[in-house]
């Protein structure tokens, strides 16, 4: 169930005021129902079964979800309400490792040769969220090796003063 609940109202009396269905008016994987025991027009949406996680494969292209939803009253003939607009949008977790667009980088130097940033390496990260989508730093892992990288992924050369 999505947050917040549905809900409508209809000021009819008996059965004509009782909301009895929601309907999504596109094709989207979410459902609308009444609330079981609910009196009165509360309502959820829910993600159908498996088909979020179809859905979400390319969070880039189904991020968010827009689609209209009617409320219709329990009364004969069911009236339905004006159409309101859902508006969803997904939060990607942190669940991508950063990854290098290449398998290996290389370069070479001139010796007695000092260049400033000889080689650029990049790596990204296939999370949606903005949050986690963030290359924040590049570290050189070997110890005692005479370079240094900076946060955009530039390898220098360490200079000795």
């Amino acid at each position: 169930m999505l947050p917040p609940a549905l809900v409508a109202h209809d000021h009819d009396e008996g059965a004509n005021g009782k909301i009895c269905h929601f309907n999504i008016l596109e094709s989207v994987p979410f459902t609308a129902s009444v609330q079981a025991g609910a009196t009165g027009g509360a309502g959820t949406i829910e993600a159908v079964s498996g088909a979020i996680n179809a859905a979400v494969k390319d969070c880039d292209e189904n991020r968010e979800w827009k689609f209209h939803i009617q409320a219709s009253d329990c009364g004969t003939p069911s009236l339905p309400s004006p159409t309101a607009q859902v508006h969803i949008v997904m939060r990607d977790p942190n669940n991508n490792k950063p990854r290098f667009l290449q398998n290996s980088y290389e370069a070479t130097v001139e010796e007695g040769t000092v260049p400033h940033k000889f080689l650029q390496i990049q790596a990204v990260d296939d999370d949606c969220s903005p949050g986690f989508s963030t290359i924040c730093s590049y570290d050189i892992m070997t110890p005692g090796m005479p370079f240094k990288i900076d946060i955009k992924g530039r390898i220098s050369a360490v200079t000795k003063t």
